[in-house]
């Protein structure tokens, strides 16, 4: 389950809204669209992350490796991926908060501790 606060709800069709106790309820959504207009989440009590602003961050390992610059990110129901830039080829990195050690806001940089095996240019 997925616990979200909403700031803004874009509808592209008729939609109703209740309001009970706080509490929001959609009525009449089978095959309508939302759209969420800001992604934030939570990596730890004290750091919060944005998705789209680690676009164009280089990746290194735990060992200070390079992996990869982040070129997009692929929102996904059950998992979001990175896709990286390394010589000049794709990797796509499944966007997991327990790989994530340390981000250095200023030079664009994050840490990764990844399982082994999962790149297959051995940078794990």
């Amino acid at each position: 389950m997925l616990k979200l606060k909403i700031n803004k709800i874009i509808f592209v069709s008729h939609t109703k809204i209740l309001l009970d106790n706080n509490n929001f309820f959609f009525k009449n959504l089978k095959n309508e669209n939302l759209f969420l207009k800001t992604k934030k989440f939570f990596f730890s009590y004290k750091e919060e992350f944005l998705f789209p602003e680690i676009i164009d961050y280089k990746l290194f390992n735990k060992k200070y490796c390079f992996i990869g610059k982040i070129k997009t990110i692929y929102y996904r129901f059950l998992q979001n991926l990175l896709e990286l830039n390394f010589n000049k080829k794709k990797y796509f990195l499944p966007l997991v908060k327990d790989f994530f050690l340390k981000k250095n806001q200023k030079k664009k940089i994050l840490i990764l501790k990844l399982p082994k095996g999962l790149l297959n240019n051995g940078l794990d």
